[in-house]
C-alpha cells in the first residue's frame, strides 16, 4: 500500500488522482460550517491575537491594496488553482520519482487543515464592521444560490490558498534546489498572501495555519515513505513538461469542476487513443 502510494501512475491518471483529492476537500468542507456568531466571535479573538503578536495587517493592506482590488479579485478566483496545477504537472513529469511524495504531502494537508474548520468556524474578514465590512451575510444570503450551497463560508481559519503557493515554494526547492526559476518560486507566497488578505478573504494567521497545514502534510507523508524505494524514472523533454504545464493551468484556470470536467475527458481521450495502438501493437506482434 505505501508502496502503490508512492508510484505515479499514468499522466492523465495522476491528474484524475489531484482533481478527487480537490473535490473531496471541497465536499468535506460544507457540512463543517459554523454559525454566523459564533464565526464572528471567533474572528474577532483571532484579530485580538494577532494585535498581540502586532501582525495585525489586514486594515492597512485593504486600505492600500483598494485600487488593484479587481485584480486581486482575479488572481484569487483564477490564478492559485492554475498555479498548483501547473507545479504539479512540472513535478509529474520533471521529477517523477519524487512527485508521489509531493501529492500525498497535499492530500494529507487537508487533514488538518479539516479538523480545524469543524472546529473553528472563522468568518472571514470581508464580515467584519472594523475592518470595513457592512456586516455578515444574512442566512437568506448564505443559502440564496448554488454557490453559497456549496461552500463552507467560516472557513478562514485555515488558508489553502497560501497553503498551494507554500507547497510550491517549498516542494521547487526540494526537487530542484539549484534552479534558479525553483528560488523564484520563493517569491509566490508573498503574493498569494497579499491576494488573500487583500481581497478579505483571510487573516495573518490563517496563512501562518495554511502553511503548517503542508508542514504537516510533509512530515506525514515522510513517515509513510520511510523505507519505501524510489521508482527508477526519467524526467520527460523539457519540451513535453512545458506543454503540459501549459495545459494544467488552463483547465485550472476556471476551478475545480472545469478541472474534473477536463481531467475526465482528457483521461477518456487518452484510453480511446491507447485501445488502437496496444491493438495494432499485438496484431504486429501476432503476425
Amino acid at each position: 500500500m505505501r508502496r502503490r502510494l508512492l508510484t505515479p501512475v499514468r499522466l492523465e491518471l495522476d491528474l484524475l488522482i489531484l482533481v478527487g483529492i480537490l473535490l473531496a476537500w471541497q465536499t468535506v468542507r460544507i457540512p463543517l460550517e459554523g454559525s454566523t456568531a459564533t464565526a464572528m466571535a471567533n474572528a474577532r479573538t483571532l484579530l485580538d491575537v494577532e494585535r498581540a503578536l502586532h501582525i495585525d495587517v489586514e486594515a492597512w493592506l485593504l486600505d492600500h491594496g483598494s485600487g488593484a482590488r479587481d485584480l486581486f479579485v482575479f488572481a484569487y478566483q483564477h490564478v492559485h488553482l492554475a498555479m498548483l496545477f501547473a507545479f504539479l504537472a512540472v513535478a509529474r513529469l520533471a521529477a517523477p520519482a519524487r512527485y508521489p511524495f509531493v501529492r500525498l504531502s497535499l492530500a494529507l494537508s487537508f487533514v488538518p487543515a479539516a479538523i480545524l474548520i469543524g472546529l473553528l468556524p472563522v468568518a472571514p474578514p470581508r464580515w467584519l464592521p472594523e475592518l470595513g465590512s457592512a456586516g455578515p451575510p444574512t442566512d437568506a444570503e448564505l443559502t440564496g444560490t448554488t454557490a453559497e450551497l456549496l461552500q463552507n463560508s467560516t472557513a478562514a481559519i485555515a488558508s489553502q490558498h497560501f497553503a498551494y503557493a507554500f507547497l510550491i515554494a517549498a516542494g521547487s526547492i526540494w526537487l530542484w534546489p539549484r534552479s534558479p526559476l525553483a528560488r523564484l518560486a520563493l517569491l509566490y507566497p508573498a503574493v498569494a498572501f497579499t491576494v488573500v488578505v487583500v481581497t478579505a478573504n483571510h487573516y495573518v494567521l490563517d496563512c501562518v495555519i495554511g502553511a503548517l497545514t503542508v508542514c504537516f502534510g510533509a512530515a506525514a507523508a515522510a513517515l509513510i515513505a520511510r523505507g519505501v524505494p524510489r521508482p527508477a524514472l526519467q524526467p520527460a523533454p523539457a519540451a513535453v513538461v512545458g506543454s503540459a504545464a501549459a495545459v494544467a493551468a488552463a483547465i485550472a484556470s476556471f476551478g475545480v469542476m472545469t478541472a474534473a470536467v477536463s481531467a475526465l475527458v482528457i483521461s477518456a481521450a487518452c484510453a480511446l487513443a491507447r485501445e488502437p495502438l496496444s491493438h495494432g501493437i499485438r496484431s504486429r506482434l501476432a503476425g
